[in-house]
């Protein structure tokens, strides 16, 4: 069901990944991929790229088979700049002690 809706979306159809998928899964097509190496990331899909996870390499592996993602760090803003300058005795308005 995944790939019945994965061939209504935007990105396969802009991207003319519709109809060489139906062609492939009617059997009017063969299923070809470009490298040996993309068989497993792209067989369920007939070598047709379908899902953004197929672009990402790593074929729609469940979450903890991918490796770990890092959080992005937090845009530091001035306000915490601020409050850093005050902790060190920088700030506005702050007198030497």
């Amino acid at each position: 069901m995944a790939i019945e809706i994965a061939l209504i979306r935007p990105g396969p159809i802009q991207g003319g990944a519709v109809h060489p998928y139906i062609r492939r899964a009617m059997g009017r097509e063969p299923v070809v991929y470009d490298h040996p190496d993309l068989e497993p990331i792209l067989g369920r899909t007939l070598g047709v790229p379908l899902f953004q996870e197929q672009a990402d390499g790593h074929g729609g592996r469940p979450r903890r088979l991918q490796p770990r993602r890092r959080r992005p760090a937090a845009p530091r803003d001035g306000l915490q700049a601020r409050h850093r300058a005050d902790r060190e005795g920088q700030g506005q308005g702050s007198t030497p002690g």
